[in-house]
């Protein structure tokens, strides 16, 4: 071979090697490109190149051969098509691929030992930001309920201190209105009206002795209660302790209830 022929043809492997050179990219680049873009809770994971993904890449850069090369050609044909198939779906994706790598690129080893290197850790990378994703919305449950059983001991005790507040007026108010009732009824007795079981037999609770220490008791056990009360972080919060009489609604069904009675008592004596 003479010395221009010899040039001619070395300037042919010289192009030859241009044109199958690996566009340039950064480490993210390829990360991106090959990657799996994931989220988790509410939060985007840095790109992970899957197991899958790096085995493929090693296998068309053949730094796999050694381990692949008892496999039957025509079964090793299908897993390179196959691997082939889903890296051509990455490369016609320009916003991935605006380095312009193309297929046939994958094949060269350099590249395949570069894409290897970075695929544990970007799944490193992936798996810390998803424990941190998780730990920040466990954080954000956890001060969100926090703040919600605040609200409810915050409701709580303004609902006994509302009460506490109004309960000489209640008191007075059911101290005339048992008055009334007790009056009446003896009326009735001593005109000789039939008066009905429910009211002949039985005294109001509320007109009991004992009512207003039971209530005035009851107010304070809830209310020393509620003070020791704070919200925690946990699933379940404080227990909000069992009003019972220390109670507006309790309170103001017991007045309706002995209105009704004092009013059907009144209409006895009336008729």
């Amino acid at each position: 071979m003479n010395i221009s022929r010899c040039l001619a043809f070395s300037s042919v492997l010289l192009l030859a090697a241009c044109g199958d050179s690996v566009p340039e990219a950064t480490d993210e680049q390829l990360v991106s490109l090959l990657g799996e873009h994931d989220e988790a809770y509410g939060q985007p994971l840095p790109p992970r190149i899957l197991s899958n993904t790096e085995d493929c890449v090693r296998l068309l850069a053949g730094l796999e051969d050694e381990i692949v090369q008892d496999i039957p050609d025509e079964y090793l044909g299908r897993i390179k098509a196959d691997c082939r198939t889903d890296l051509r779906d990455r490369l016609q994706d320009s916003e991935l691929n605006p380095m312009g790598i193309e297929l046939s690129h994958f094949e060269n080893r350099e590249l395949g030992e570069r894409v290897s290197e970075l695929a544990q850790p970007s799944r490193d990378a992936a798996q810390q930001a998803r424990n941190e994703a998780r730990e920040a919305k466990q954080k954000a449950d956890a001060e969100v309920r926090e703040a919600e059983q605040q609200a409810k001991i915050d409701e709580a005790q303004e609902k006994i201190a509302t009460l506490q507040s109004s309960l000489d007026d209640r008191l007075e108010e059911f101290a005339q209105l048992c008055a009334e009732f007790m009056e009446s009824r003896q009326s009735a007795f001593d005109q000789d009206i039939t008066v009905p079981s429910h009211l002949r037999w039985t005294t109001p609770s509320v007109c009991k002795n004992n009512f207003t220490q039971r209530v005035s008791s009851q107010i304070e056990n809830v209310s020393e209660r509620l003070a020791t009360l704070e919200p925690g972080s946990g699933m379940f919060g404080p227990s909000i302790p069992y009003f019972g009489m220390a109670d507006a609604e309790y309170l103001d069904a017991q007045k309706e209830d002995l209105e009704s009675k004092v009013q059907e008592v009144n209409q006895l004596l009336s008729e």
